[in-house]
């Protein structure tokens, strides 16, 4: 089998005076867009007259290549007031202004008054006046959203299944005539120390025998008594 695809290539003119090319092709009827040089405003790109370095033009450029592929947008979109190409324009708008500065704050002046003349009567009606909340959501932080919602619903519904099996199994248990069965508080076991030994009486101390003068004498007060 034999694929055949036709391929036409525009030259664009830019205001840098560099040449751009439109690629277009057939994609669920829309036409895709695979470079991001394309002048949707009149104060567009950074001019060759400004002498910007090499560095500053190409961040300055990767600025709407980015923006582009955050909102997916395709040839048709440039044509329809839509808050992806509202989005698209305004995001676009802030990274391009931080790098213009860099070098040449007159011009970044200007790109940034004609930017917000064009669109913002119009964008302000679709996503509002603050629109950094409302374009937030990108096509593919939506994606990464939805993964990671989808696997914490998984972990939810994998605990509980767990917990349900383990109550099961539990109750199973407690249904078996050979599981042991406790009825009320568990009996708690005290463990008393053993009490030690009482120590024996005091021995008392030895009597001493009487001196054998206290002996006579009391003997002869009881034989003076006997005579009187």
């Amino acid at each position: 089998m034999i694929v055949v695809m036709i391929i036409t290539m525009n030259n664009v003119w830019v205001a840098n005076g560099d040449i751009s090319f439109i690629l277009h092709g057939n994609h669920t009827n829309q036409t895709e867009w695979n470079t991001v040089r394309y002048p949707y405003k009149s104060v567009y790109g950074l001019p060759n007259s400004l002498n910007c370095s090499e560095w500053i033009r190409k961040r300055f450029n990767q600025c709407e290549k980015l923006s582009h592929h955050n909102w997916q947008i395709t040839i048709d979109d440039y044509f329809y007031e839509t808050k992806k190409f509202c989005c698209f324009i305004w995001e676009t708008l802030d990274c391009e202004l931080n790098v213009a500065r860099e070098c040449n704050e007159q011009y970044s002046t200007k790109l940034e008054s004609n930017t917000r003349d064009t669109f913002k009567k119009v964008c302000d009606q679709i996503v509002g006046s603050n629109y950094g909340s409302d374009c937030w959501w990108t096509e593919e932080r939506k994606i990464t959203f939805g993964i990671l919602a989808g696997f914490l619903i998984l972990a939810f519904i994998l605990i509980f299944a767990c917990l349900g099996y383990h109550i099961y199994e539990q109750s199973k248990l407690d249904k078996s005539p050979n599981y042991p069965e406790f009825k009320g508080n568990v009996p708690l076991i005290i463990v008393t120390p053993p009490t030690p030994p009482s120590s024996p009486p005091p021995t008392p101390p030895p009597s001493t025998p009487p001196s054998p003068s206290l002996l006579s004498a009391t003997f002869n007060y009881a034989i003076d008594d006997l005579l009187m």
